[in-house]
């Protein structure tokens, strides 16, 4: 089985140590790489135009204010410029944000900030200018340590397209997106009795252009080392008469 990309991160509540015991449980969407590694999927807020030369706090100011933890921006590697700096705007007062690897920042030391307005500043070369791209994660790229044991349900999508989904867990929902021929898990902390949580997947069981609602529980299986063959796998296929999507238990 072939397992592509990304690990998304996307905390439901009481936010705390990764593999901390937690009575509320995080929930997270992940994808490994082929090389064994883990990264956590990003949300693109946008773009700074950069014209090169030194730009200090280049702005993006967004629709609507969100919670920000972790932020990466990218530049073409046409850019040649260098950030030194990024970070919020709430209520005009700027937040700096610390590096933690290349063009990588945690906002208040991981615990997020609240804001419409992210900065960043640049200096390099004055004919050097691109746009530059802003990425939001929910949390770090290091993958869980050995030790560290969460509740895992693998999900594949046989379909054509790509599928919204959401994975319910205590009535909070993660909401992600399921390429075609993509298979991901989900990775939920134990609760404080250290069992999985109950986890449920909905997603639009009407194969048309029309929308209806599916709610399907799933089982998790336990663990320290994630492996789709090891853990509950299920698969989003077409009913036999095309016309429903249904989540399919395969082992």
């Amino acid at each position: 089985m072939k397992i592509t990309s990304i690990l998304a991160s996307v905390v439901l509540s009481s936010i705390g140590l990764i593999g901390a015991t937690s009575a509320r449980a995080e929930t997270s969407v992940l994808i490994q790489s082929e090389d064994g590694t883990f990264n956590f999927a990003e949300t693109n807020l946008g773009t700074i135009a950069y014209h090169g030369g030194l730009m200090e706090r280049g702005l993006l100011t967004l629709t609507a204010p969100i919670d920000v933890r972790y932020l990466r921006f990218e530049m073409p590697s046409t850019c040649d410029g260098a950030i030194f700096e990024a970070g919020t705007i709430t209520e005009g007062v700027a937040d700096i944000a610390h590096g933690v690897g290349r063009n990588r920042f945690v906002v208040n030391e991981g615990r997020g900030m609240r804001t419409r307005t992210i900065f960043v500043s640049i200096n390099g070369v004055a004919s050097a200018g691109c746009a530059v791209s802003v990425f939001r994660t929910d949390d770090t790229t290091t993958p869980p340590t050995p030790s560290d044991q969460f509740a895992y349900t693998c999900l594949a999508n046989s379909l054509s397209g790509s599928l919204s989904v959401a994975a319910v867990t205590d009535s909070a929902r993660v909401p992600f997106v399921i390429h075609s021929n993509e298979t991901l898990m989900v990775r939920s902390n134990l609760t404080a009795a250290r069992t999985a949580p109950f986890v449920t997947i909905s997603y639009d069981g009407d194969a048309s252009s029309s929308n209806h609602q599916v709610n399907v529980a799933v089982d998790s299986a336990i663990t320290n080392v994630p492996s789709c063959d090891l853990m509950p796998l299920y698969r989003f296929v077409l009913s036999t008469d095309q016309l429903r999507v249904e989540l399919s238990r395969q082992h």
